[in-house]
């Protein structure tokens, strides 16, 4: 199993204090359950975690959808008040799940908070259709939550590495769905990638934009931004670069974004990349 890599985001004191009692609960990711796999918490104490519990998984009541084999239910996951009620819930990503006919479409499960504990359960399939019929986007392989305009409310920011755009395989992709009062629904999100305005390169096949995300505010302005790297082949011999977006009054911004080549750091290396430690 390994824990889940929550940040702190809106109202509630910590973006993993799920039954509003101040102290934070531990999420475990991995583990099967039935076809597929399950997502542990442990909730915490004045003493650390306690004996209290909880699995959740798809077969549970209120949690939307069934456990089905290669959902990966659970791949990737992060805590966040996205509802501003002072509980935070759980964004769970099923980066391997069906949606209609297209195989690894992805998708999140947002698990509400609430002073019982983490509850029932909504969905948010990816907001942007896939350029080529039956081709999955694997959205959700990895997910971080953070306040990226500054407004209050946390935001997502969701990898799907195998998106293809502009006639480019697997060139991947980054979604910003936000946050609001009422919660999270998709509406309003962006997406950004290496052809968005202000990030360098450029869509390739098989750069896999945003395998791996970090949480970050290098600016110290209270917007938060994050890195996603990508497999972008350098030379013969060397792949990877690392891109920085900043957050800003309106959200996420190609503007003033930094990349890191695996060339730059004149390493012994030939690959550079996530995952990144949290």
């Amino acid at each position: 199993m390994r824990a889940s890599r929550t940040v702190l985001a809106a109202t509630a004191k910590a973006a993993d204090d799920f039954n509003g009692d101040g102290y934070r609960d531990m999420v475990l990711l991995g583990g099967a359950y039935g076809r597929d796999s399950r997502v542990t918490v442990v909730y915490g104490t004045s003493a650390g975690p306690g004996t209290r519990v909880q699995t959740i998984h798809q077969d549970l009541p209120g949690i939307p959808g069934s456990v089905e084999a290669g959902d990966q239910w659970g791949f990737a996951a992060a805590g966040a008040d996205l509802d501003r009620d002072g509980y935070a819930g759980l964004v769970v990503a099923s980066p391997g799940g069906t949606v209609g006919d297209v195989r690894m479409r992805g998708g999140l499960t947002v698990v509400w908070g609430g002073s019982e504990g983490l509850g029932p359960g909504t969905v948010l399939h990816p907001p942007v259709a896939p350029e080529y019929e039956g081709s999955g986007d694997r959205f959700g392989l990895d997910v971080v939550a953070g306040d990226f305009d500054g407004d209050g409310y946390a935001d997502l920011a969701v990898g799907a590495p195998g998106e293809d755009l502009e006639g480019k395989l697997d060139g991947g992709s980054v979604t910003v769905p936000p946050g609001r009062a009422g919660g999270l629904t998709g509406t309003g999100s962006k997406t950004y990638h290496q052809n968005t305005s202000g990030i360098a390169g450029g869509v390739e096949n098989n750069d896999c934009f945003a395998v791996n995300l970090k949480l970050t505010d290098y600016t110290r302005d209270g917007r938060a931004g994050f890195l996603a790297d990508t497999n972008e082949q350098l030379d013969n011999t060397r792949r990877g670069l690392v891109h920085l977006l900043k957050g800003s009054s309106s959200g996420i911004t190609g503007t003033g974004s930094k990349t890191y080549p695996v060339t730059s750091p004149n390493l012994p290396r030939t690959t550079l990349g996530g995952p990144f430690a949290h």
